[in-house]
């Protein structure tokens, strides 16, 4: 075929030749707006890993987002990853060459898509605009966490190098994300808790992190591993000295959130690093162990004192109570749709219509648990395959350990392991902020041992 006519130029003739056919007929912004999608979509084509490293640098940040109008508002993170993924589509369709793309674990997914396709019969029951908002949730963000924070990287970033500057990537937004907590800690008035702690706050009139502690923890306890594990990579004793500082400091802002997920998931990080580097390294003795366990418990006997008149002030303990009303509100919704639920996306709409709980608190929230959450919307059919999928990760995390006992993949263990447990207690299920760091582990994985993947299983 003539170069005149191949597959590229065809494509930007036929969009041109749309744009120019529209413009007659609808106002500018409606042209420029796509045509300028299009050209973004075309230039992150020439270069996908571009796009991932922005998904990598918004990915925390799912409180920034872009309004448009008609009560639409996209997080950034999700309209770079949008585009990234339009790309990588559009590369697809002009290589001639043949690609091999893969779908990550797409058993278990699709059971738990399939799960929560069928709980839409469920959703009716609240009417027809319930229905369609559960469809809308099934496609975004359930499907869409999928695909674009799973299935994309992992298609993308095939790089050991690109691996490793998305690390740094995490280790800085790490720092800045530590920074803005000290900041909030020696700088903010805070008048709403008993305590100073780490919380994000306002840039402009933006909240990027959103305005709770937990979510400064939530980002800081899926990069502390990979800080370990860039400490381990580091081949000089002065960047060595510089990155654990930063981890130090990440460790201990993370602490002082006291953000009782991110004290646990934390705890349980710091145990699973010390025993890699005690029974595997061989760098840690008795005499090491002693004196960094006596440490450590000085630190958290300051801090746990802290921590004890948190938790029992008024607040926290209204706190504890809101979190039993949601759970009993789970349970007998439950009990009422046991095998598909009541459908995805409807647990606030459940919360609503609970007049106890509304008398208490007022506005509906959402399941702090994916485990609450997902049994209420999705039954029993739901959470087993959504514990499939976790196993699908650890599983692994855990065989590409195996293969060498490289503290790299024990890290990415770490992460995984983690992630998952932090959402016991927190509300991003479905979101950047805990598909994007498993889903950069498993890229990982892939990388080092594609053999790993041949099955889906």
């Amino acid at each position: 075929m003539s170069k005149v006519f191949s597959p590229l130029n065809i494509i930007v003739a036929l969009i041109c030749l749309v744009l120019a056919f529209l413009i007659v007929w609808v106002p500018q912004f409606y042209i420029w707006a796509p045509l300028f999608l299009c050209a973004l979509i075309f230039l992150v084509s020439r270069k996908l890993i571009w796009g991932v490293y922005l998904m990598v640098f918004f990915y925390p940040f799912i409180s920034l987002q872009i309004n448009f109008g008609a009560g639409i508002n996209l997080p950034v993170v999700d309209l770079v990853a949008l585009v990234t993924f339009a790309a990588w589509l559009f590369s697809l369709l002009i290589n001639k060459e043949k690609t091999n793309f893969k779908f990550p674990g797409w058993v278990y997914f699709a059971g738990f898509f399939l799960a929560a396709a069928l709980s839409l019969t469920s959703a009716k029951e609240f009417g027809a605009d319930q229905l369609a908002l559960s469809f809308k949730y099934l496609l975004r963000p359930i499907i869409f966490f999928y695909l674009m924070f799973v299935v994309l990287p992992f298609n993308t970033l095939k790089k050991e190098e690109h691996f490793k500057v998305s690390l740094y990537i995490l280790y800085f937004l790490g720092l800045a994300t530590s920074l803005m907590g000290a900041w909030s800690i020696l700088f903010i008035n805070q008048s709403f808790g008993v305590i100073p702690r780490a919380v994000p706050f306002g840039i402009a009139g933006l909240y990027p992190l959103g305005t709770n502690q937990n979510l400064i923890a939530e980002t800081l306890v899926s990069i502390i591993p990979l800080a370990w594990v860039l400490i381990k990579k580091a081949s000089s004793w002065v960047a060595k000295f510089w990155l654990t500082l930063g981890l130090i400091v990440m460790s201990l802002i993370n602490l002082l959130t006291f953000s009782r997920a991110g004290w646990i998931v934390f705890l349980l990080e710091v145990v699973l690093i010390v025993f890699y580097e005690y029974f595997y390294t061989r760098k840690i003795t008795k005499k090491d162990l002693m004196l960094f366990s006596g440490v450590g418990l000085f630190v958290l006997l300051i801090l746990g004192v802290m921590m004890y008149n948190l938790t029992t002030s008024p607040i926290v303990a209204s706190s504890n109570r809101n979190r039993l009303e949601l759970l009993r509100i789970s349970l007998e919704t439950f009990n009422r749709h046991p095998l598909v639920g009541q459908g995805v996306g409807t647990f606030q709409k459940i919360v609503s219509y609970d007049s106890t709980y509304t008398l208490e608190y007022g506005l509906p929230m959402e399941s702090h648990g994916f485990v609450q959450k997902v049994i209420a919307e999705s039954g029993l059919l739901g959470l087993i395959f959504f514990i499939l999928i976790i196993f699908f990760f650890l599983k692994k995390a855990f065989l590409s350990f195996q293969q060498e006992k490289h503290y790299l993949f024990w890290g990415l263990l770490v992460v995984v392991v983690g992630s998952f447990v932090f959402q016991l207690f927190n509300t991003s299920y479905y979101v950047s902020k805990l598909w994007l760091p498993v889903g950069l582990a498993l890229t990982a994985i892939n990388i080092y041992y594609p053999n790993l993947f041949k099955k889906n299983v």
